[in-house]
C-alpha cells in the first residue's frame, strides 16, 4: 500500500516529471496520420482555383488533424514533457509538409508521364521532390483572382519569389499549428509518478475575490471563505483547479485568472470573430496537502448548499 505524499508546504510548486514514456510509439502514429491526411490535404487544396484565406484555413485544418491524434497518443503513451511535444510538433509538422509536396509532385507526374509512377520512390528521393517544385516555381501551378478572372484566364499566376513566399506561409501555418497543438494533451496535465497514471480533475470553483486568491500563497487554502457556485467558462474569475490521483490520492491545485480575447484582426468571412478564452496563473501548480484536501470538500460542501 503506497503512504500518501507529504509536503512541507502549500507552496511547494508541482513541476512536469519531463519523462518521455512511450514517445517511441508517438512518432509512428503522428506520421501515418500526416502521411493520409496529406492526400485529403492535396485534392482539396488542387480542387480550389483560387488563393487566399480559404487556402490557409485549410492549411490550418491539415495541420490540426494531423496534430490532434498525435496529442492523444502522447497522453496515451504517457509523455510528461512539454518541450519535448513541441520538438515532436515541428518534426511532424515538417514531415507534413514533405508529404504533401510529395503526394502534389506525384499527382501531376501521374498526369504527364504515359506509366505509373512509384509513390515510395518519390518520397524517397527528396532532391528530386525539390526540383520539380523549383521547376513549377518558374511557371506557376495556380491563378489568383476572383473566380470570374480566374475562369476566363486573366488571372494572376504567381511565380518566384512570390510563390516560395505563398508556399513558406501555408508550410509555416502547418508546422506552427502542430507545435502549438502536440503538447495540448499533457500540458498542465498532472501525472503521479507513484502510480504511473494522470491525475483526473477534482475540483473546479470560482474564487469571490482577487485577495482570497492570492491569500492562498501565504496561508494555503484555509484562507479561502467563499467561493462562487462551480460553473465553466467564466471571464473575469479566480478559477481554482485542483487534480488527484484516482488510486492514492495525491492532489495539485492551481488558482488562474481567466479572461476571452476576441480576436478582430481575423477576419474570415464566411466564419465567425473567433474569440478564446486564456488563463494566467495566480497561483502555480503546487502540491494539495492533505488539510488543504479537507477544505477543497469544505468549500465543495458550501457550494452544493449554495446551490440547494
Amino acid at each position: 500500500m503506497k503512504s500518501e505524499r507529504r509536503v512541507p508546504s502549500a507552496n511547494e510548486p508541482w513541476q512536469e516529471s519531463g519523462y518521455v514514456g512511450g514517445l517511441v510509439w508517438v512518432l509512428p502514429v503522428a506520421m501515418v496520420v500526416a502521411a493520409l491526411l496529406s492526400f485529403v490535404y492535396v485534392m482539396i487544396t488542387t480542387s480550389i482555383p483560387i488563393v487566399g484565406h480559404i487556402t490557409f484555413v485549410i492549411a490550418f485544418g491539415f495541420a490540426a488533424a494531423t496534430a490532434w491524434p498525435m496529442a492523444d497518443a502522447a497522453a496515451w503513451f504517457k509523455v510528461r514533457s512539454v518541450p519535448v511535444m513541441r520538438v515532436v510538433g515541428a518534426f511532424v509538422g515538417l514531415f507534413a509538409v514533405y508529404c504533401a509536396w510529395v503526394v502534389f509532385v506525384w499527382m501531376l507526374m501521374q498526369h504527364a508521364a504515359s506509366g505509373p509512377v512509384d509513390l515510395l520512390e518519390l518520397a524517397a528521393s527528396p532532391r528530386g521532390v525539390w526540383m520539380v517544385m523549383a521547376g513549377m516555381n518558374e511557371t506557376g501551378t495556380f491563378a489568383v483572382g476572383s473566380v470570374g478572372a480566374v475562369a476566363t484566364g486573366v488571372g494572376t499566376t504567381p511565380t518566384g519569389p512570390v510563390l516560395w513566399a505563398l508556399w513558406a506561409i501555408e508550410a509555416a501555418i502547418v508546422v506552427g499549428t502542430c507545435v502549438m497543438l502536440a503538447p495540448r494533451r499533457i500540458q498542465d496535465r498532472p501525472f503521479c509518478e507513484d502510480c504511473g497514471v494522470w491525475m483526473a480533475t477534482d475540483a473546479l470553483f470560482p474564487l469571490v475575490t482577487e485577495a482570497t486568491a492570492r491569500a492562498v500563497r501565504e496561508r494555503g487554502l484555509a484562507s479561502i471563505e467563499t467561493a462562487a457556485t462551480p460553473r465553466l467558462g467564466s471571464d473575469g474569475a479566480w478559477l481554482l483547479r485542483s487534480w488527484r490521483c484516482s488510486h492514492c490520492w495525491t492532489g495539485v491545485f492551481r488558482i488562474d485568472r481567466t479572461f476571452k480575447h476576441t480576436h478582430i484582426d481575423v477576419r474570415i468571412p464566411f466564419l465567425p470573430r473567433l474569440t478564446t478564452q486564456s488563463a494566467e496563473p495566480v497561483v502555480r501548480a503546487a502540491w494539495l496537502r492533505p488539510e488543504d484536501a479537507a477544505e477543497l470538500d469544505r468549500i465543495a460542501t458550501s457550494c452544493q448548499h449554495t446551490m440547494a
